[in-house]
């Protein structure tokens, strides 16, 4: 005789009821020992609410008063997801405003009325909890694809279960809509049912390694950035940027590094303060990111000193960059924030040769020829030329506002 496999729906009950008590207390365990993180309250009390609608369901077997258990059982596991979409809202920082939360009670108001209205018939109410199920759990899977995560295992598992999720809830529609024209309605409902347990516990089991992918890529964000401009630190840049040396000559591709120092930045810090100083630098370090490439490697490695490694860029494209970048930074650096500030910028340029061992080889040529420009009036560029005999490496060095460029 073969091996049929009978659910036990009381036994099931309680494991759903367990399991979820225990992940909503761990979850708000987490609350309380992350400064009251409120993503994960709202995770907690929504394990809780799922417990407790799968309690009200169960109920109903006891209890002869669908109007209650089977209507509190609805609106209890209708508001579990809600009160998720509500945490990854709260974890994403776009907590409801204006007229959201007006037309979120609205409408649940509307579906606590239709669950009282049509209480006597279980399969209409079982269908609009779905429904609204169903639609829920697509708006969450809509909702995680604005959040980037590397790695983005933890979103790409969540999506796959609200979409799943909200698939089986639409199948339940349909069943409970129509019960009559599908074979073995209890058994599809029995699988549905079971689906929808699992799915709802490794959702609830999910959401913390969200939490935690996401707060260890901000950690390492805020390790390798400066925290002024925003741009690479002095340590990530060097890392960067020796990855991309050695892909250029593993490659053989060009590869061109630009030494850039505000001129006369000590002059800004001293007449209008270092409250001035540090709008000038994010200025240019914002300025550098706009005008050069997102491949571009940027990082501000000093005081006043930023470096750009622009790979794929040979020497003739790393002057003209240079050359447009003191131009157009002079005249846009003119006045900030009111402040007749006047900045300007020089720039050192060196592009890879066989004579770079390293990216330290490269840099140093490009600083070198960043002095020449200093040392030529500033608002100026200067090309390295290291495949020269290192006693007679001499740069090439131009104004900016010259229309001549350097042959």
């Amino acid at each position: 005789m073969p091996w049929v496999f009978e659910l036990h729906l009381p036994t099931l009950f309680l494991l759903t009821i367990g399991i979820n008590a225990l992940l909503g207390g761990l979850l708000a365990a987490i609350y309380y020992h992350r400064q009251k993180q409120l993503c994960f309250l709202y995770w907690a009390v929504s394990c809780g609410l799922f417990a407790l609608g799968t309690a009200a369901a169960g109920a109903s077997v006891l209890i002869a008063m669908p109007w209650l258990t089977l209507v509190l059982a609805d609106i209890l596991l209708v508001a579990s997801p809600l009160l998720m979409i509500i945490g990854i809202r709260h974890f994403l920082q776009q907590p409801l405003t204006g007229a959201g939360p007006v037309s979120l009670a609205l409408t649940i108001a509307a579906f606590i009325g239709t669950l009282l209205v049509w209480h006597s018939d279980p399969y209409t109410t079982r269908a609009l909890t779905a429904l609204m199920t169903a639609i829920l759990f697509t708006v969450a899977a809509t909702i995680l694809h604005s959040i980037k995560l590397s790695p983005g295992i933890p979103i790409k598992l969540l999506r796959s279960f609200f979409s799943v999720h909200a698939a089986l809830m639409a199948i339940q529609v349909v069943v409970m809509a129509w019960p009559d024209t599908l074979p073995d309605t209890v058994r599809i409902l029995e699988a549905i049912l079971i689906s929808h347990i699992l799915l709802a516990t490794c959702t609830a089991l999910t959401l913390p390694l969200l939490v935690s992918v996401q707060t260890e890529q901000a950690l390492k964000a805020l390790s390798e950035r400066d925290e002024l401009t925003q741009l690479f630190n002095r340590r990530a840049l060097f890392h960067k940027a020796t990855d991309c040396f050695m892909d250029a000559v593993k490659r053989n591709i060009p590869l061109t590094v630009l030494m850039i120092d505000i001129d006369h930045f000590k002059r800004v810090n001293d007449r209008w303060g270092h409250a001035t100083g540090d709008m000038a630098l994010r200025f240019v370090g914002e300025f550098l990111r706009l005008e050069l490439r997102d491949e571009d490697i940027i990082g501000r490695i000093g005081g006043e000193e930023f470096t750009a490694v622009l790979p794929n860029t040979s020497r003739s494209q790393g002057q003209l960059i240079a050359q447009r970048l003191c131009e157009q930074l002079a005249q846009s650096g003119h006045k900030i924030g009111g402040q007749p500030l006047g900045l300007s910028i020089s720039v050192g340029v060196a592009h890879r040769n066989t004579r770079h061992s390293e990216f330290k080889s490269i840099l140093t040529d490009a600083d070198a020829a960043l002095y020449v420009a200093k040392n030529n009036g500033r608002n100026a560029i200067s090309i390295s030329d290291s495949e020269l005999p290192a006693d007679t490496a001499l740069s090439m060095a131009k104004p900016a506002n010259s229309q001549k460029m350097p042959s």
